[in-house]
């Protein structure tokens, strides 16, 4: 693999240091803000999903219970608003950030974004495998446990307490 040194990053043009994702041109800097992007849908996706509806059991006993291909529409359903509202966030803070690491953040986020609405695709690759725990196999819609520690947020499966994605969060995102 000497040639891959010599391949760009898809997203930001330089050059690929390292290939994070199996067979995709992401650098590491794209690759880390990529992931900080992914992990915060991926919350979001598990938290709207496990909302308490106590009138509603039936319906609570029958979501619990979704199947692989459920719980990849799942993913899929919401990347459109996700977009939307990220990159809204991003250029309102781009514009009234000072400090020039988490401007370059910003630049990078938004690179990185326009990326993923041309290739929504990603999305399905990137979740393939982690809607359940990688460990036990319980469904993470139903079975997470939700730590922030500083700017870091941590997601554990309830059922193992096996820690299945760490990512930075800062208050600025």
């Amino acid at each position: 693999m000497a040639n891959q040194h010599l391949q760009k990053c898809d997203i930001c043009g330089e050059p690929q240091d390292t290939q994070n994702y199996e067979g995709k041109n992401i650098c590491t800097i794209c690759y880390d803000v990529m992931e900080d992007i992914m992990a915060d849908y991926f919350l979001k996706v598990i938290e709207s999903g496990n909302k308490d509806r106590p009138e509603h059991l039936y319906v609570k006993y029958i979501e619990s219970n979704i199947k692989f291909m459920s719980d990849k529409s799942r993913i899929m359903e919401k990347v459109p608003q996700h977009l939307k509202t990220t990159e809204k966030r991003l250029l309102f803070n781009l514009k009234y950030e000072n400090l020039i690491s988490r401007k370059r953040f910003y630049e990078y986020a938004l690179k990185v974004l326009e990326w993923l609405k041309n290739n929504q695709w990603f999305y399905k690759y990137y979740f393939k495998n982690l809607y359940r725990c990688p460990k036990c196999g319980a469904s993470l819609f139903d079975n997470y446990v939700k730590e922030t520690k500083g700017e870091w947020v941590i997601i554990s499966c309830a059922v193992c307490n096996n820690v299945v994605r760490k990512y930075y969060k800062p208050e600025i995102m």
